[in-house]
């Protein structure tokens, strides 16, 4: 029988107590070893025997927005997975768009965390089925341009067509047409509504407690 060699997860998280949490999830897999770094290991691009590699949300896109430069990834770069609290459509929009292999809530039991990682290495990229059907809705809708995003966030706020305009440095016209077309976008028949669903779908940055 030929023994495999067992897969080589690096964490990466900001919370250290989370950090511990994931290496003792998997301590009981017998084909994963866990090694956990800083933060800042992302920058060195150190990742020479990484299989996967399970990061927060900052740390994860942090380690693909330094490879983005390349025309296609690394082949001895890990996969990278993103366990996190965070499920609002933009942002996971976000991680996907830089290229990010699999992404889990940090709710997740022990089974499921093994389950990504070894789907993982084996080249398969990997979202639960809840977070599944939210970004497959979220790609049948019209996605909002990054000034649309501003003037949205300022909506929300309770700003009026002025405030919006003087804020981000545009006429009141321009902003007039950027509200018309956020309602149009989120399908709603008032600033209020189109707020109300900006925050159901998480397109509005909101503070986070942890990644």
């Amino acid at each position: 029988m030929i023994e495999t060699m067992p897969l080589h997860v690096a964490v990466v998280h900001r919370n250290p107590l989370v950090a511990c949490g994931i290496e003792g999830l998997l301590a009981a897999v017998k084909d994963i070893t866990v090694s956990i770094h800083q933060p800042d290991w992302v920058e060195s691009l150190r990742f020479t025997g990484i299989d996967v590699l399970v990061g927060d949300y900052e740390s994860a896109c942090q380690f693909m927005q330094r490879l983005r430069g390349n025309s296609r990834y690394p082949e001895n770069a890990p996969r990278v997975l993103l366990l996190t609290v965070r499920d609002s459509e933009r942002e996971m929009r976000h991680a996907f768009d830089l290229g990010v292999h699999g992404y889990l809530l940090i709710d997740c039991d022990a089974s499921a965390l093994a389950d990504c990682i070894h789907k993982l290495a084996a080249g398969q990229r990997y979202l639960s089925n809840t977070l599944s059907q939210r970004l497959v809705d979220s790609l049948s809708r019209e996605t909002l341009t990054a000034r649309e995003q501003d003037v949205l966030m300022l909506l929300a706020n309770g700003n009026c067509n002025r405030e919006i305009a003087t804020s981000l440095g545009i006429s009141v016209g321009t902003t007039k047409t950027h509200v018309a077309s956020i309602l149009g976008k989120l399908q709603a028949s008032s600033r209020t509504r189109a707020a109300a669903i900006a925050r159901d779908r998480g397109l509005i940055s909101m503070p986070h407690t942890t990644s």
